[in-house]
This record gives C-alpha cells, structure tokens and sequence, in this order.
C-alpha cells in the first residue's frame, strides 16, 4: 500500500479490527477499526491518500511513541535505537541478548517487525562487507516470524540484490523461507 517505515511502524502498534459499518476507519486508544467497504472497494492509492491525511491525528495522539519510533524509522541501527529506549523495549532486549527467539510468536505485531528488522538489518550490514559468516542464524529466527513480517522485512533490508548477489536462495535455511514467503504472496495475488 506505500507509506514509509515509520507510518508502518506507527500502524503496529495498534490493535485492528474491521467492521462493516464504518466507512473509513477510526482510532480510539490503542484500537483502529477499519472499514470493511473502505479497504474492499477503494484503490491503494485513495486509502494511502486518507491515511495521509488523518495520519497527523494519530501522531498527535502517541507523541512519545512518535519519538521512539521517528528515531527507529531513520536510524541505520535499528537495535541501539531500541537499546536506546530499552524500557519501551524489554522484551527485544531480552531475546536479542539471549539470542532466543523461539518465542517471538507470542510477541506483539509491532515487536515482531522490529525483531525482523533488526536481524535483516544487521545481516545486510554483513554481508555489505562480504562477511558470510552468519546467514543461517538469521534465516532460522526469522522463520518463527508471521510471512507478512518476513516479506516486509527482508525486502526492506535484505532486498533481492543481495539475495542474488549472495546466493542466499540457495542456502537451504533461506531457500525454506523465502518458499515460505512466496506461498503467501501467490496466495494473496491469486486472490
């Protein structure tokens, strides 16, 4: 749909429904509530263009969120920022520090893409330097990631040049997610 990190950073940290009845969506507390016709019928571009519009309002409303997040959404370290910030933050210190991330799943949504950001952010840093050494670790976290997470992440900081450029398709970790991901993006333009 576009936007940019910090919109998509800012959008996960809200809990969302749909509902049938509201024509185009409506924030209150930590809850948006989506239209059902609104994101159905509309093109990408007319929702991107009303989220843009009321987008400031949800800024408004989360202003130290929109800190933390601003600084997240420009850093070249996803992970000092979020060291940064640590207390908003104890439970990605946690796994990072412990390098345990089996129980990523039970992680908020916002969390979990920051964890993904964070391990394809570092690892595209890697390998800029042609250093090979980690690509497996990355790979077998990311997998106790939702798909939709994985995509987001690996396209904003792995990209597919460095896929190809590093044959990283044909590690058998990656190759089994990146099957994974192609699955759900098949899915979803099938539909």
């Amino acid at each position: 749909m576009g936007g940019d990190n910090y919109q998509l950073m800012m959008l996960s940290t809200f809990n969302h429904s749909i509902d049938y009845l509201i024509e185009s969506f409506i924030v209150k507390d930590n809850n948006i509530t989506w239209g059902y016709d609104f994101l159905c019928n509309l093109s990408r571009k007319q929702i991107r263009n009303i989220l843009n519009q009321k987008f400031s309002s949800i800024e408004e409303n989360n202003k130290e969120q929109t800190t933390v997040l601003l600084d997240l959404a420009r850093s070249k370290s996803i992970l000092s920022v979020v060291r940064k910030y640590s207390s908003n933050y104890p439970e990605i210190i946690k796994l990072v520090d412990n390098s345990d991330y089996q129980n990523i799943a039970r992680l908020s949504t916002h969390n979990q893409l920051i964890i993904g950001f964070i391990l394809c952010q570092e690892l595209a840093a890697k390998l800029d330097v042609n250093d090979l050494t980690s690509i497996k670790l990355p790979a077998s976290n990311l997998n106790y990631l939702p798909e939709y997470i994985i995509l987001l992440a690996v396209r904003r900081y792995i990209t597919i040049e460095r896929i190809i450029k590093f044959n990283l398709d044909k590690d058998p970790n990656w190759e089994t997610l990146l099957l994974r991901v192609n699955k759900i993006k098949e899915l979803f333009l099938s539909s």
